[in-house]
């Protein structure tokens, strides 16, 4: 009796609140190479990456301990073109991601388990034109007229650079029970930590009190929990 009445709690749990049955909220899906592979892990009972897919399914795999380590490499050659009016100019972004790492262990007994992990579950690359890119000059165009105004010179052309990165990583700590065959349930949570930077500049080498015109670095930091 007791058993059909939680049955009939989470299903009702599940109509209800239909947002609760979305286990994959992330910016990044590509969190485990079974899933690069697969491309669906939402739905499985075999490894240890579903702590992050399907922690719930934990309590099907044999008991004892279960690791999954991963890493998955990068290798991009955007590129892009623009003309505002000065000619045409051409960018391409430097260097690769070669390591986008995770983790995941859990731990399973009869009919419990315990999970957790450390993954990358936003960003994970970074983004290099030692050229600059059409947002940085764009930035200095706008404010080119200003500078000729001020200092008396007749300037068309500046330089610039962008270098930036951005990581979500994530540690979650999952419990999950089976209630009957057909059933199981998962509670658990994630400590996020977000680090974001961002550097870039404008400069014109040809007038030395305005060799960097504009600098900007900017480091975020951010801590969050959700459960």
């Amino acid at each position: 009796m007791m058993k059909r009445f939680l049955v009939l709690v989470t299903l009702f749990a599940f109509v209800a609140f239909p947002f609760v049955t979305n286990a994959q909220m992330d910016n990044l899906a590509n969190m485990s190479a079974k899933w690069i592979r697969m491309n669906a892990r939402n739905a499985a009972f075999d490894g240890a990456d579903i702590v992050n897919y399907n922690p719930a399914g934990l309590v099907k795999l044999s008991d004892g301990f279960h690791f999954s380590l991963n890493n998955q490499s990068l290798f991009r050659s955007p590129q892009h073109s623009f003309n505002l009016g000065y000619g045409k100019q051409d960018f391409k972004q430097d260097g690769a991601d070669p390591f986008l790492p995770s983790l995941y262990a859990a731990y399973k007994k009869d009919k419990w388990a315990i999970s957790s992990g450390v993954y990358i579950t936003g960003g994970g690359a970074s983004a290099d034109y030692p050229d600059g890119s059409f947002n940085i000059y764009l930035m200095g165009y706008k404010n080119l007229a200003t500078v000729n105004a001020t200092y008396g010179t007749s300037y068309t052309k500046i330089y610039g650079s962008l270098k930036a990165s951005s990581y979500y990583i994530a540690v979650p700590l999952n419990f999950s029970y089976a209630i009957n065959e057909n059933l199981s349930l998962s509670l658990g949570g994630r400590y996020i930590i977000a680090k974001n930077k961002t550097e870039a500049d404008l400069n014109l080498p040809e007038l030395a009190p305005l060799q960097m015109l504009i600098i900007k670095r900017m480091q975020q930091d951010l801590v969050g929990l959700l459960v």
